[in-house]
């Protein structure tokens, strides 16, 4: 049977969610430490974080076409969904600060150390709120989404199940009190792609759905 335009593009989809789960890894892992009075630092870490930001964003168009898969099988995900653009809005806000904020500081203050001090320890400060809010709505995400996947049966089961372990696990890195510096962002991340890539895997053998 031929397939029609939005199948395909829903097999497109899940592709490129597996691909831009690789770049979003390979980004993380060339995220420099900080920003510093260095133009090629900084320039990484625009780069890195503007890469980010539109993976991100893609992922974000592939969940809401794997939400109309769950739709067919009868699974809520309204609220699950509702978590989840709260956490991208707010992990976003945190990789701006990161990526422009922060680098534009070092430029605007490299004349006055001093001065640039203080402004970086507000921004690095509100990072960290926007990335840990970030990290506990993503967990909540993916703590609602999961019953009626697990309910179901193959792939969407599999899928349920990492959205169980990716929420339970950034959740209790909150709980904890994990400092989100770049090696926990790193591994959190890593969490996050398997996610999706698994969703990804869904669309692309799902994709008449």
């Amino acid at each position: 049977m031929q397939r029609s335009s939005l199948s395909m593009s829903n097999a497109w989809v899940g592709a490129l969610i597996n691909i831009f789960a690789i770049i979003s890894v390979f980004a993380m892992m060339h995220h420099p430490h900080e920003a510093l009075f260095d133009g090629r630092e900084n320039k990484r870490l625009q780069v890195t974080h503007g890469v980010l930001i539109f993976t991100m964003t893609f992922f974000a168009f592939g969940m809401d076409r794997f939400t109309t898969i769950m739709a067919h099988q009868k699974i809520d995900a309204k609220l699950g969904m509702l978590f989840y653009y709260i956490g991208l809005g707010s992990m976003i806000g945190a990789a701006i600060i990161s990526g422009y904020l922060q680098p534009a500081l070092t430029e605007a203050f490299a004349a006055n150390a001093e001065a640039y001090v203080d402004q970086k320890r507000f921004a690095a400060a509100l990072n960290q709120v926007l990335a840990s809010v970030s990290i506990c709505f993503f967990g909540a995400a993916g703590a609602f989404l999961c019953p009626g996947l697990i309910l179901s049966s193959g792939k969407l089961r599999l899928v349920g199940l990492l959205s169980l372990i990716v929420g339970i696990t950034m959740i209790a890195a909150m709980l904890l009190g994990t400092y989100l510096n770049v090696f926990a962002m790193t591994a959190l991340t890593v969490a996050f792609v398997i996610w999706h890539a698994g969703i990804g895997a869904v669309l692309i053998t799902r994709a008449e759905d």
